[in-house]
């Protein structure tokens, strides 16, 4: 019994301790766009480093979030880009070029919960970013 506890524990650790490697949800964006009674908690980050979590405020330009938000960061945890479900923006808070146009038109402000979902490219491997896949899910 004893012996079949170490096999699993064993195991157990070779097959999580690469999930914990990976730092791409380091960084969340939280936050509905300032427009509520408690403008403060607007558009905001939360940090989870390895030693404590950190509440930071920064100005995000024309980012709303009030139903989507989604903020991806690299192995090592630094931000990479964020988007409110209309536009990606870099981790200087501007537009990263050709990315002004992901849902506009009559569904744009539609409000769709969690509209846009962002997978790692495993095949790229840049500085910048390895997250070029974005698919939009509307729910019409």
């Amino acid at each position: 019994m004893v012996k079949n506890f170490w096999y699993i524990l064993i195991l157990h650790i070779c097959f999580t301790a690469p999930c914990l490697s990976q730092k791409h949800d380091n960084i969340w964006l939280i936050g509905y766009g300032g427009r509520n009674t408690h403008p403060e908690y607007g558009n905001a980050f939360l940090q989870f480093p390895l030693d404590t979590s950190t509440f930071q405020k920064e100005p995000m330009g024309r980012a709303d979030t009030d139903f989507t938000n989604i903020a991806m960061c690299n192995e090592e945890g630094a931000l990479q880009f964020y988007t409110d479900g209309l536009f990606l923006y870099n981790k200087l808070h501007q537009n990263m070029a050709g990315t002004d146009s992901l849902t506009h038109g009559e569904l744009a402000y539609f409000d769709t919960p969690q509209k846009l979902v962002v997978l790692p490219n495993q095949t790229i491997k840049t500085n910048t970013s390895s997250f070029m896949s974005v698919l939009i899910f509307l729910v019409v």
